[in-house]
């Protein structure tokens, strides 16, 4: 009975060791002094909130040495050890340690950081890359901490370069990566060079909405130029597409992200593709409401805009509001309309002028109705730009 009891008390103290050790670790050290998980997970947790100095290595040391005597190959002790034995000067020891921390576990993410920098020391951009790769492809929850990491180095080239192989291979983190450094404001042009220089991406349905994820943030930057390039020769279209109003595939291409042509389906009013180079707008009854726009780049002179409206048979009307603005340009912002379009005999030419300090034009539809009840249908039709 006395054995039984031993035993089971021996149990529930190592069934409690093993859940504090990780959501308390100094619990669990209460019942386990020497355990590895805890002594590791507590200096992991000290350090995260207050950097090491040269003071604290033989104590990180101490800690490292005790968890291992614990359990001899455990990654994250041989790497707090690998760190107290650079603090003092000993580099060679340390990099073994590091070695010898990877070989035993490559899930260990901060082993994977001291191998990105000590790439980063020796000036290996494909060592810093492939330990990128290894931990993203074997760990769960590295994308959350090393994706900021490599978005902020893509400003190297060698690392850009390094990184090439991966995005025609078609990693399986590379297309969320791309998303993610997209998104950044320091990152998103350096990832659109990047992928200019892979030759664009693979034509696979995990990329299928990359090109437009980078096109909104070069937009977003207001790198035009960028964008421009990036329009031609990452999603290979025609030098003319960004001046080019029409209604059809290419403007429809969600690769081209806020150059093409994007509809807005609100409670109040909606835009859809219609057949040919048309747009369907509708409007709730006594609504206004942004219904479609799109980014053209429209070099400097004369223009006209023309495009006409019809209401389908049996349809409450409905009209439409078309304005150009020039996005960033310190003094000018409207340059045409808002022009009232509505059931037109003929196509209604709207003419215009493109000053020099307006690298790009966002072109706006807003739909509005004054019927009294139900929804309101205007089709806009034969969108035509020319240069006068």
């Amino acid at each position: 009975m006395i054995v039984s009891l031993a035993l089971g008390l021996a149990a529930g103290a190592d069934s409690l060791a093993n859940f504090w050790r990780i959501s308390d670790p100094d619990l669990a050290l209460r019942f386990r002094p020497d355990d590895a998980v805890s002594l590791t997970l507590k200096e992991d947790r000290l350090r995260a909130y207050e950097d090491p100095t040269v003071a604290d290595a033989p104590a990180m040391a101490a800690i490292a040495r005790t968890a291992l005597r614990s359990d001899p190959l455990n990654p994250v002790a041989l790497r707090q050890l690998a760190v107290a034995e650079s603090m003092v000067g000993r580099q060679a020891a340390s990099d073994r340690l590091i070695d010898l921390a990877h070989r035993v576990s490559r899930r260990d993410i901060g082993t994977t950081w001291l191998l990105i920098n000590r790439s980063l020391d020796r000036g290996d951009a494909a060592g810093v890359v492939r330990s990128f790769d290894e931990a993203l492809s074997t760990s769960a929850g590295a994308a959350e901490l090393l994706f900021p990491a490599l978005a902020d180095g893509l400003f190297d080239g060698g690392v850009r370069n390094a990184l090439l192989p991966y995005i025609r291979s078609n990693r399986p983190w590379m297309p969320a990566f791309l998303r993610h450094a997209a998104a950044g404001p320091d990152s998103v042009s350096d990832a659109a060079l990047m992928i200019l220089a892979a030759g664009g991406l693979p034509a696979t349905p995990s990329y299928a909405d990359t090109d437009g994820y980078v096109l909104t943030g070069l937009a977003a930057r207001r790198n035009f130029p960028l964008a421009a390039r990036y329009l031609r020769e990452g999603v290979r279209l025609p030098g003319g597409f960004a001046a080019d109003v029409t209604v059809g595939p290419a403007s429809l291409d969600s690769r081209t992200g806020p150059f093409g042509w994007r509809f807005i389906n609100g409670a109040e009013g909606s835009a859809l593709a219609g057949e040919g180079n048309a747009i369907i707008v509708r409007a709730e009854a006594d609504r206004r409401a942004p219904v479609s726009d799109r980014i053209l780049m429209l070099t400097p002179g004369r223009y006209s805009l023309s495009l006409r409206g019809t209401v389908p048979d049996g349809r409450a009307p409905a009209t439409a509001e078309v304005a150009l603005r020039c996005i960033g340009s310190p003094k000018t912002d409207l340059i045409v309309g808002p022009a009232s379009i509505a059931t037109t005999a003929a196509p209604v030419s709207l003419p215009f002028a493109v000053p020099a300090d307006c690298l790009a034009q966002r072109l706006e539809v807003v739909a509005t109705s004054r019927a009294i009840d139900g929804e309101g249908e205007l089709t806009l039709s034969d969108w035509r730009l020319d240069r006068l």
